[in-house]
């Protein structure tokens, strides 16, 4: 193991819903369990994962939105919008400098006065390499392929329509907090280029997360902020979602029940944006390393 703090930044999708149904609790029941059986150790954001060694995260969402921010950053009132989000996350070390996972959403959506949609949304792949490890630093770099929900287009949609790239640079850094209790600090930072197939804008990404850990291991709490911004403007005039911004703020805690279990929670809020909805997303999470 290196000197990395492990670190894994949760991907920022918001979720929440009115009424679940008994079904919707079966299909998020099977979809927990599967991404949870996996047994061991390990990290992530810029951090690489030890060669056969990984990560899997399971995280529950919950989402409600009623307002949205105008092509003028104006916040409007707009019909209410809740989602239940199951998130399976999983990343494996496949060589000592190169790591791939997946992270998927299972989601139900409902709009008032649309309905209510429930299956697979968007699917993400990833491989991460590890360019430069120092004592305290790593740089590696990031390429991702989204591919949007299968089974045919829903309404309310459960994801994207179209296909995604992403390319993306990775700093991360940790040290001592404090020599008297041995607690830990850690900061990740990560930017670049999501191209967008189809007629959505291109989009800048630029996270960061700082985080403090316990001196005994059990403990790590998390402030993350997540920035989207559109690389080109003025399409589809005040239509959501086709060249928007926005920025999110994430705070949360995490305590490792035992050297390879851990449970977290936090909240994720949308805190400005244009073109975009605004709400508040609970969250829960079961991590595993092995």
């Amino acid at each position: 193991m290196n000197n990395a703090v492990p670190y894994r930044p949760l991907e920022p999708r918001q979720t929440l819903l009115a009424a679940v149904s008994p079904g919707s609790l079966l299909l998020a029941a099977t979809v927990f369990l599967m991404g949870c059986y996996v047994s061991g150790f390990a990290h992530a954001g810029a951090w690489v994962q030890e060669e056969g060694n990984g990560l899997a995260v399971t995280t529950l969402k919950r989402y409600q939105s009623d307002r949205y921010w105008d092509q003028n950053s104006n916040l409007k009132r707009s019909s209410k919008y809740s989602k239940l989000e199951i998130n399976p996350f999983f990343e494996y070390g496949a060589t000592p400098d190169f790591t791939v996972g997946f992270n998927a959403f299972l989601n139900q959506v409902e709009v008032a006065g649309e309905g209510r949609s429930l299956g697979l949304g968007d699917v993400e792949v990833f491989g991460r390499h590890r360019i430069w490890q120092g004592e305290q630093n790593i740089v590696s770099a990031q390429l991702l392929l989204k591919i949007p929900e299968l089974g045919g287009r829903h309404a309310p949609p459960l994801g994207g329509n179209q296909y995604d790239v992403e390319a993306k640079l990775l700093y991360g850094r940790s040290g001592q907090w404090s020599p008297a209790d041995e607690s830990e600090w850690y900061f990740n930072l990560e930017t670049g280029v999501r191209k967008r197939f189809g007629a959505p804008a291109d989009e800048l990404r630029l996270d960061w997360l700082y985080g403090w850990r316990s001196g005994n291991k059990r403990w790590e709490i998390e402030l993350k902020q997540e920035n989207i911004i559109a690389l080109q403007r003025g399409g589809a005039g005040d239509v959501r979602w086709s060249d928007y911004d926005l920025h999110k703020l994430s705070p949360s805690a995490r305590y490792w029940v035992g050297r390879d279990w851990a449970v977290q929670g936090g909240l994720s809020l949308d805190i400005a944006g244009r073109k975009a909805g605004q709400g508040i997303g609970p969250f829960v999470a079961l991590w595993m390393r092995f």
